[in-house]
């Protein structure tokens, strides 16, 4: 892991793929210094902490959780600070608190649709076939809609942002940087008998996203940072498909090829994946976690 600085204050590490290790990142402010989501293990939480004291002397004050998916919470152990998230991370905490994490126990559940294989298998390879040493540390700071965190000459906007992805999605706006971190929240719901995009949470991501104004760079937790150019090559696809579909092109192919006529970025593949998934929103149902 390496510490990168994308601004003037905030710092990230890449995503470790084989793992499905997400960005961690710090924003730093003269007094405040927040860190944002904790990994897949208190390890990965206190090297980043590690790295981030080398290159500032800095700690982090508080970590923000862009959301409660095991890739983003079982390294919070590891944060030493207070955890921020919107209200709804705290019920998923619990839940992820009361399981157990061996080879037996999570195939079982992805059996009863409670977790999904990808994470299942990932989950064994930072843990072992024993699951053992698995952490929870619960929120101590909920929010609600949104919240602003003034770090001292930086402002951090914190949003529950739309999504199909998880019910408690935040994203974080650091203001003076013109900085958007995302999280996953742009990613379909994977815990479904299908995956699914809805146009109602698409068409109000990019409601809010557009509100903000002048953007440098986003940043999605299992990608490198984007610039506007290749975010909109990446997701304006979304975009599109939304409109199309609330404009009655609900089925598959009528679907796919009105993002065709009506995008020139992306792929083909990019137009008849995005398609399927709006089309399976119709009739995806969500695991009863």
């Amino acid at each position: 892991m390496e510490l990168e600085k994308l601004t003037e204050h905030f710092y990230y590490t890449r995503p470790i793929a084989d793992i499905d290790q997400p960005i961690l990142g710090a924003v730093l402010g003269n007094n405040l210094c927040v860190m944002v989501d904790g990994g897949v293990s208190p390890d990965m939480a206190r090297e980043f902490k590690a790295l981030l004291r080398s290159a500032t002397g800095r700690k982090p004050d508080f970590c923000v959780v862009t959301h409660w998916h095991w890739d983003h919470t079982f390294g919070l152990a590891g944060v030493g600070c207070p955890i921020i998230g919107q209200k709804n991370l705290q019920k998923h905490l619990k839940r992820l608190a009361a399981d157990r994490y061996d080879r037996t126990s999570l195939l079982k559940r992805v059996a009863e649709k409670k977790e999904i294989s990808f994470c299942a298998d990932n989950i064994l390879k930072v843990y072992g076939e024993a699951g053992e040493n698995v952490q929870i540390a619960p929120a101590g700071l909920l929010y609600d809609n949104e919240l602003l965190l003034d770090l001292g000459g930086v402002n951090v906007v914190l949003h529950h942002f739309p999504s199909d992805h998880s019910d408690d999605a935040t994203s974080i706006f650091i203001k003076e940087d013109r900085v958007l971190l995302l999280g996953d929240a742009m990613c379909e719901e994977f815990y479904a008998d299908k995956p699914f995009h809805t146009p109602e949470a698409v068409l109000a991501q990019f409601d809010y996203i557009d509100s903000l104004g002048d953007i440098d760079w986003y940043l999605l937790s299992h990608a490198a940072p984007q610039n506007n150019h290749h975010f909109a090559l990446t997701y304006e696809v979304l975009r599109v498909a939304a409109e199309g579909y609330r404009q009655g092109y609900t089925e598959k192919t009528m679907l796919g090829d009105y993002i065709k006529e009506n995008l020139d970025v992306g792929t083909p593949d990019d137009y008849e994946q995005t398609a399927e998934f709006f089309y399976n929103g119709q009739f995806g149902t969500r695991y009863d976690l």
